[in-house]
């Protein structure tokens, strides 16, 4: 027997292995509930705008955006905090009612990725050209910049 051996064999013939064995149990389930998520990938993020914008759903496009946020509708542009967005985004989709979106094109770099959409409404015979950007982090795909072509372009 070498010396783990010994030392194991110890400390399951003691009076106390029952105390141990069950905090040992316990430290590994509390381990277990503090292990981060893992990040979002790019076709978790990719389905998350889709769903997003075809049901001109403001807040869950949002939820994973940066603090920071570039918005443009139809040529206008500002910078907004993720909260201002979503208001803004919110009445926009509400007047603006999507009722279908597809992605189009996809580009990535190393610390990037720009997306092209078309999304139809209810107000527009032609789709509106969207584009996305997204920035790489540490847990995921955060949108960074989220843009809506004037349809008479």
């Amino acid at each position: 027997m070498n010396v783990f051996e010994r030392a194991l064999y110890r400390i399951l013939d003691s009076p106390y292995s029952r105390s141990i064995l069950r905090l040992g149990l316990i430290a590994v389930l509390a381990f277990c509930t503090v292990i981060p998520t893992r990040a979002q990938n790019q076709a978790d993020a990719l389905s998350t705008i889709r769903r997003a914008v075809a049901e001109g759903n403001a807040k869950l496009l949002l939820a994973e955006s940066t603090e920071s946020i570039e918005l443009a509708l139809f040529a206008e542009s500002h910078q907004y905090t993720r909260s201002q967005a979503t208001l803004v985004l919110k009445k926009f989709f509400k007047e603006n009612k999507p009722t279908s979106f597809e992605l189009v094109d996809s580009t990535r770099s190393n610390l990037g990725l720009f997306v092209e959409g078309r999304m139809r409404t209810i107000n527009y015979q032609v789709p509106l050209r969207t584009y996305f950007r997204l920035k790489k982090s540490p847990d995921g795909w955060k949108l960074r910049e989220f843009l809506i072509e004037s349809p008479d372009r």
